[in-house]
């Protein structure tokens, strides 16, 4: 048909034929089966360090598999959820997958495709997937092909163990993937199962996140309106959402300042940290990545110099990666243990100010609610994916009709298609995956 066609044509010659990989050790064959342990622990510690020097933090100890699993059955049982993790290393001449749950040894995958192959894949997909004007049969080859190589050797194992969670530790060119968008040929991932991403397991708090009855006040803080960079006119809208509890506060514009963010935070009476305003990660890491408030930039250095231990959840709602580099993905996936917080929720690229706040109002309505915050991520994920979310005479609807807000510039800009993954597959939770 003309999708597999065009699916031939995109990965060109690309080898796709699944075989055993077998690996030499002490100049013996050994096979594949029992080494699940071995090449998740190695994983592990490698990414780990990689992470620690990148972030310049102390190597953290490496997890035993039995601490591992404890963790995932207490998430499991705490949040009612079925959680795994899923490592992905690229080599030169394979892929290694390994994939933890909370009982029995890790399953070990290797893939007959080659970091080389795989990244120049992943490239393309970001030129197609994050383009909302280019129709979907661009990028949906491309995804069943990534989902063939990074998700389906494993697709049974996730069946027979139920898992509706996982937590993706990936390797260095994956990082700025939206897992979210991989599609198995008949439906995205994120249909099947809700999603975060982990620099490692050592360098993340697996702990399980407070109930909302317990957690303490949100701080939103929102610039709508920019000097040098594009206008946000959602954010009041934004602030809005992320303000509905006792407690809570939020700040607009010159008020969104970093005197106050200081002050605010010194208090300690703030888990939840909403930043509606542009930031951005750039090549260089944490030096070259930053987040606008009203009067200067704040890099993610001196973000992490804020009084941030007592905040378990920060949300960057207007977020751009430089797609592809590995230093900015760096910064990225270590975004959470980078400036102290246990999970961040950003986005990988720039989402237009209109869907952003489609997706935050789908967010902010299912958080009461959900199981876990990437339950939640992906409620409102659906609600984009499957139409929910739409715009009549200027003013933004959500699920059941709710009226999120008007704003007057869509009266005569264009039409939006949300269903789209380009607005809502490159949100992302980082760090504590639950």
């Amino acid at each position: 048909d003309s999708l597999g066609l065009l699916k031939s044509e995109v990965l060109g010659g690309v080898n796709n034929d699944e075989h055993e990989i077998s690996h030499e050790s002490g100049g013996e064959q050994v096979s594949t089966t029992g080494r699940g342990e071995l090449i998740w622990a190695q994983i592990e510690t490698a990414f780990s360090a990689e992470f620690a020097k990148t972030l310049d933090l102390p190597v953290p100890p490496s997890p035993s598999l039995q601490t591992t699993q404890r963790a995932l059955r207490q998430a499991g049982n705490t949040q009612n959820i079925s959680p795994a993790l899923m490592y992905v290393r690229l080599q030169d001449t394979h892929v290694e997958i390994v994939l933890v749950d909370g009982e029995g040894a890790p399953v070990y995958r290797p893939v007959a495709a080659t970091a080389a192959e795989v990244r120049a894949l992943v490239e393309t997909f970001h030129q197609t997937v994050t383009n909302p004007v280019l129709r979907s049969h661009q990028y949906l080859p491309v995804a069943q092909q990534l989902y063939d190589w990074l998700v389906r050797p494993v697709a049974e194992e996730l069946q027979a163990a139920n898992i509706d969670h996982i937590g993706f530790v990936l390797d260095a060119g994956l990082r700025s993937l939206p897992m979210a968008a991989l599609h198995d040929g008949k439906q995205f991932l994120i249909e099947r199962y809700s999603i975060g991403l982990l620099p490692s397991l050592g360098l993340t708090d697996m702990g399980p996140a407070l109930p909302a009855s317990e957690q303490e006040a949100t701080l939103a803080m929102g610039i709508a309106n920019f000097e040098q960079q594009a206008n946000l006119a959602a954010v009041p809208f934004e602030l809005e959402l992320a303000s509905q509890t006792h407690g809570d506060e939020q700040y607009l514009d010159r008020d969104a300042t970093l005197a106050t963010l200081e002050r605010r935070l010194g208090t300690g009476a703030f888990s939840t940290v909403h930043l509606a305003t542009h930031a951005v990660f750039q090549p260089g890491n944490f030096d070259a990545s930053y987040v606008q408030l009203w009067e200067r930039t704040l890099n993610l250095h001196q973000l992490k110099e804020l009084p941030l231990d007592t905040v378990d959840f920060l949300i960057l709602s207007a977020c751009a990666t430089a797609l592809g580099d590995a230093s900015a993905e760096y910064g990225f996936a270590g975004l959470a243990v980078g400036v102290g917080v246990r999970t961040a929720l950003a986005s990988l690229w720039s989402i237009s100010d209109e869907g952003t706040l489609g997706l935050m109002a789908e967010f902010y309505g299912a958080l009461g609610s959900a199981h876990s915050r990437s339950d939640a991520l992906r409620q409102a994920q659906l609600a984009m994916l499957q139409g929910q979310v739409s715009i009549a005479a200027g003013t933004l609807y959500g699920s059941d009709g709710q009226e999120i807000g008007y704003l007057s510039d869509l009266n005569v800009s264009g039409s939006w298609d949300f269903s789209h993954p380009a607005y809502w597959s490159g949100f992302s939770l980082i760090g504590n995956p639950w």
